[in-house]
């Protein structure tokens, strides 16, 4: 191994010690926050009305539309959110037109003290703590025809708004997540390849391609461990 490149390597070295020092005061911040998904499938629509002679009833209540939707709720920041941590008057709450029946199909965490009770035409959700990366599925049987005909409002005092993702965004960020990290990899590799072997090229192109493979490997490691969906969770959902 030549003076030059152990060299640049050392440069190299102190160039990723910086970024992860960046990188690490970033994470370091507190970020309190909920995602949540709804994947519905309706069993009774309007257009049941026009089937002669067929009535539903829920109670001894005709019904006319009846939906079964799956909600999943999950804190996908990086710290703990407390239950002093949501006002009074806006925790979490799942409302629908009319609901015949809810229950909790999963919890991630069973010391959390999670708790489901029902008021008039919503469900008040309670606990004592949410882990980060943690999170519960509750199966709701709701008058409504899609999983738009279901709200969920929350507030996080000094945390982000409460953000809903679509079916599709666990495809996608699983999808997006593994052809993130086979780039990275590679793109680290060549670079750090071509730089030691190619002994030909000049000094500073040969510290750039070194530069540019503690980057890319950098960008590896973090897309590797980001936090992504709780994944006995989705098999759960």
């Amino acid at each position: 191994m030549d003076t030059e490149f152990v060299n640049i390597f050392g440069l190299g070295l102190g160039l990723l010690g910086i970024i992860l020092a960046i990188y690490f005061y970033y994470k370091s911040k507190k970020k309190k926050k909920f995602y949540y998904l709804i994947d519905s499938y309706n069993i009774i629509s309007n257009d049941a009305k026009e089937v002669n002679n067929l009535e539903v009833f829920h109670k001894k209540n005709k019904i006319s539309t009846l939906t079964i939707s799956k909600i999943l709720i999950w804190n996908s920041g990086n710290t703990p959110v407390f239950k002093k941590d949501l006002p009074k008057k806006n925790k979490i709450s799942i409302s629908s037109e009319k609901i015949f029946d809810f229950s909790l199909m999963y919890n991630s965490d069973y010391d959390s003290g999670l708790t489901l009770e029902k008021n008039k035409s919503s469900i008040n959700v309670d606990f004592d703590y949410i882990e980060a990366n943690k999170g519960f599925i509750i199966k709701l049987i709701h008058s409504g025809e899609s999983s738009d005909s279901v709200e969920i409002s929350c507030k996080i005092i000094g945390g982000l708004p409460l953000k809903k993702v679509d079916q599709d965004y666990l495809e996608t960020v699983s999808l997006k997540s593994k052809i993130k990290n086979t780039i990275f990899f590679l793109l680290g590799l060549i670079s750090f390849l071509t730089a030691y072997h190619f002994t030909f090229l000049n000094i500073e192109f040969r510290e750039l391609l070194i530069y540019l493979s503690f980057v890319f490997t950098f960008l590896f490691i973090i897309s590797f461990f980001k936090k992504k969906i709780p994944k006995k969770m989705i098999e759960k959902f």
